[in-house]
């Protein structure tokens, strides 16, 4: 993966844009997977090439507490539709 760190605020941006997205339609759990996982790539990528650890790190842990949140409340809804 090729990531420009003169360009990674946009970057960051991006993605975040794409998670919230993915995030707030609620429809395609696949997209918001890879909009996270993306995310990750990005923060990890930056991570190593300035040897710091980031605001943004945090960022992403925070939306990814989020997304594992709504997954888990998918689940939980999934099981009590399937019980009835």
């Amino acid at each position: 993966m090729n990531i420009d760190l003169r360009n990674i605020n946009s970057d960051f941006e991006s993605a975040i844009l794409k998670i919230k997205k993915a995030y707030n339609f609620k429809t395609n759990t696949q997209a918001l997977e890879h909009a996270c996982t993306r995310y990750l790539e990005i923060v990890l990528k930056f991570e190593k090439e300035s040897h710091e650890h980031t605001q943004r790190t945090l960022q992403y842990y925070d939306l990814l507490d989020q997304v594992e949140n709504y997954f888990e409340v998918k689940e939980k809804l999934k099981s009590r539709v399937k019980q009835k």
